[in-house]
């Protein structure tokens, strides 16, 4: 079946759900947004070597959204979605015999072969469950825990599926997790439970999947303390990770806390700490296991009445050497964001921002990188860019980012954004890949 027939029939589905739903629902509500990228990355490989590292070109994501309401406590969500980077090209290779006894390869190449159309969500929401302050939801969709650190995408920052995977992964949109969410609104306790389908292996195997399990507990704690805003919440987020078959796999559990305040007017403070114990499969039997630790802290002032409404924010992380990121969607830092884990790492940073008009906003931010444990000298690191290794020194300074931002509302459905980026590597990279890397990031984003 040809992609453009399959594009038809995709549209046809979405424009019979609403036209049938029109007539036996309460409200159907369709939307969607379109973002364009144009991009320049350079020397993200780090090397010195003379050889050109650079990758740049134009891309698109489109969401189509349907939000079906069947009830006043059910409805129905779905986003169909088409990523692409525009002219990309794959081939494919065939190997026949001629009549002369000879192997001919032949390759053929498709334009615009990634279009990558799919639905990307699709759940079920009812609230007030069983005539309780319980809301379900049910499918494929995005779960985001506090800020991201353990639970926000599937694919992390440095790798993903489709046409965006390493150049782009930072941008890639597929950020849904299949399972349920029970969300019980206990004022003013609010407890979320949720169980993830991560990977499902093969369905005539037992214990070999990937399942993660969370419990999240936050506690408005502002009335009883007199802070404009006061939130504290302590979870537990577990990644079933055992494989008969796979050495070195085994649990991830995430025990931890964190803190949202607003001690006062303008002024925003932050905290969160995370114990991690991993148990591979080696270790099942004298329950051995590895333990790791993660901690951020931020702080946030704001000047509104001051020209050009400042704000200034100052943040740190540290990620222990073993830690595992999971399901992460911070991005620290743009650059590094695409290049290291976030894992045995320790990050300062700084943030300034300015509205010198009212639709114009523009950013400024600083971070400092070092390793949490230096590795031995001549030690190799994976990279997925290019598939290079970096060769390491037993330095801790992992190197400097410099990232600069502008947006500009067009209209109140249009915004234009800019995105600068410089990273300087530190002495912890050996001086063969000790190159400094650059981004220059367009972009336009419509919401209909």
């Amino acid at each position: 079946m040809s992609k453009r027939l399959m594009i038809v029939l995709a549209l046809a589905f979405v424009v019979g759900i609403a036209c049938s739903a029109y007539a036996e629902v309460q409200n159907v509500k369709v939307g969607g947004d379109i973002t364009t990228l144009a991009f320049d990355r350079y020397r993200f490989n780090l090397s010195n070597i003379d050889v050109k590292d650079q990758v740049q070109g134009l891309a698109a994501i489109a969401n189509v959204k349907v939000n079906a309401d069947l009830t006043d406590a059910v409805a129905v969500s779905i986003v169909l979605r088409n990523e692409k980077v525009w002219g990309k090209t794959s081939s494919s290779s065939t190997t026949y015999t001629d009549d002369g006894g000879d192997d001919v390869v032949v390759t053929t190449t498709g334009q615009n072969a990634d279009l990558n159309e799919y639905l990307a969500a699709a759940y079920v929401t009812m609230k007030e469950f069983a005539g309780q302050p319980l809301t379900l939801k049910i499918g494929q969709m995005g779960v985001k825990l506090g800020n991201g650190m353990i639970v926000g995408d599937p694919n992390t920052n440095q790798s993903s599926a489709g046409p965006f995977n390493y150049e782009l992964a930072d941008y890639c949109p597929r950020v849904a997790f299949t399972g349920g969410v029970a969300i019980w609104d206990m004022k003013p306790l609010v407890l979320t439970l949720g169980a993830l389908k991560v990977t499902e292996t093969n369905l005539h195997t037992n214990r070999d999947d990937v399942n993660t399990y969370m419990a999240n507990a936050a506690f408005d704690i502002a009335e009883m303390t007199g802070l404009n805003k006061a939130i504290v919440e302590v979870y537990d987020v577990l990644e079933d990770n055992y494989d008969d078959d796979v050495a070195d796999q085994g649990d991830v559990n995430n025990i931890g806390v964190r803190a949202d305040l607003t001690p006062m007017e303008n002024v925003g403070v932050g905290g969160e700490f995370a114990y991690q114990t991993q148990q591979n499969d080696s270790d099942r039997d004298d329950n051995k296991s590895m333990s790791d630790r993660a901690l951020m802290l931020n702080v946030n002032v704001g000047f509104p009445d001051v020209a050009m409404a400042p704000v200034i924010g100052a943040d740190f992380a540290h990620f222990s050497s073993n830690w595992d990121p999971m399901y992460e969607s911070l991005t620290p830092a743009d650059i590094a964001n695409v290049l290291f884990p976030n894992q045995n790492v320790q990050l300062i940073g700084l943030s300034a921002g300015l509205k010198p008009m009212d639709d114009v906003g523009l950013k400024l931010r600083y971070a400092n990188l070092r390793l949490a444990k230096a590795f031995t000298e001549g030690d190799t690191v994976p990279t997925n860019w290019n598939s290079n290794d970096w060769t390491m020194t037993s330095k801790k300074d992992l190197g400097n980012e410099l990232d600069a931002y502008m947006t500009y509302d067009y209209t109140s459905d249009v915004q234009f954004g800019l995105k600068l980026g410089y990273f300087k590597p530190g002495k912890a990279f050996h001086e063969d890949n000790r190159k400094t890397a650059h981004q220059v990031i367009g972009s336009m984003k419509v919401t209909f």
